[in-house]
C-alpha cells in the first residue's frame, strides 16, 4: 500500500523520530505487531508466503508504522540470498518475520534460518507468521541476544554461518559482528547485511565495516518505505577472514 500523503513529506529527523518512537511503544505494548499478524491470517491463504508478505505490506499505515525491511530492502536482501545460496543463515532481530520469510523463500534445499529476536512478544509473532508462511522447517526463532544464543546455536549443530542479516537495535550492530568474530562464528566467504545504517544509523558499525582490514563492503541506498525523499543504507559485506 503506497504511503498517506502526511508520512511522504516526512523530513529525515521526522522518520528518526518515528523510528525511535515506534520502537519504544511496540517494545512496550507489542499491540501493533498482534494486530499485523492478526491481520495477516485473515488475508493470507495458509502455506503461501508471498501472499503473507503482501498481507503485512498492506497493513493499514494508519494503525502504525512498521520497522520491517519492506518491499524495497526485500529484493536487495534476496539479490544477496540468491547470489550466496547460503547454507546456515542467521538474522538479529526478527521483528514480526518479514525478513524471516523473505530470506527462508530463497535459501537452498536444506538450508536453514536461525532468528535470534531479544523481544518475547515479536519472538511468538515471527513463530506464527514463519508457521502461515509454510516455511516452520526453513526457520528456527530462538529467544534471547546473541551473546546467550550462540551456545544455543551450538547444541543445533552450528559452529559457523554463511550469511548474517544484522537488523535489530542499532547500538548492538558493532558489538554483536564483533561478537560473532571472535566466537569464530564467520567464516572466510561469509556475507554479512546490515539494514538501517543510515537511518536511525549505526556510525560505529558503517566505520568499522568498510575500513576493517577483515570485510570487503559495498554499501546500497535504499529508498524508505516511508518516504520518497529519504534513503537508507544497507551494506553488504565479505568475510575475508
Amino acid at each position: 500500500m503506497p504511503p498517506s500523503e502526511s508520512t511522504r513529506r516526512l523530513s529525515r529527523s521526522q522518520v528518526i523520530t518515528l523510528y525511535a518512537k515506534t520502537s519504544f511503544l511496540q517494545t512496550v505494548q507489542g499491540q501493533l505487531e498482534q494486530e499485523v499478524l492478526d491481520h495477516v491470517k485473515k488475508s493470507a491463504p495458509q502455506g503461501d508466503s508471498q501472499a503473507v508478505l503482501d498481507a503485512i505490506d498492506s497493513f493499514p499505515s494508519d494503525k502504525g508504522f512498521l520497522i520491517n525491511i519492506g518491499k524495497n530492502k526485500g529484493r536487495l536482501v534476496e539479490s544477496v540470498m540468491n547470489q550466496h545460496k547460503p547454507m546456515v543463515a542467521l538474522e538479529l532481530g526478527s521483528y514480526v518475520g518479514y525478513s524471516a520469510i523473505t530470506q527462508a523463500r530463497k535459501l537452498p534445499a536444506g538450508g536453514k534460518l536461525y532468528g535470534i529476536e531479544l523481544d518475547p512478544t515479536n519472538a511468538r509473532i515471527t513463530q506464527e507468521m514463519v508457521q502461515h508462511a509454510g516455511l516452520s522447517h526453513k526457520v528456527e526463532i530462538l529467544k534471547g541476544d546473541l551473546e546467550s544464543s550462540i551456545l544455543e546455536l551450538h547444541k543445533h549443530g552450528v559452529d559457523t554461518v554463511n550469511y548474517v542479516l544484522i537488523d535489530h537495535a542499532h547500538e548492538c550492530y558493532l558489538k554483536d559482528l564483533l561478537l560473532l568474530q571472535h566466537n569464530g562464528m564467520l567464516r572466510k566467504g561469509s556475507t554479512v547485511v546490515a539494514d538501517n545504517v543510515l537511518l536511525p544509523g549505526a556510525p560505529d558499525y558503517r566505520r568499522y565495516i568498510n575500513t576493517s582490514a577483515h570485510f570487503s563492503t559495498v554499501e546500497h541506498i535504499v529508498d524508505l518505505p516511508a518516504s520518497h525523499f529519504i534513503c537508507d543504507i544497507m551494506t553488504v559485506s565479505k568475510f575475508l577472514g
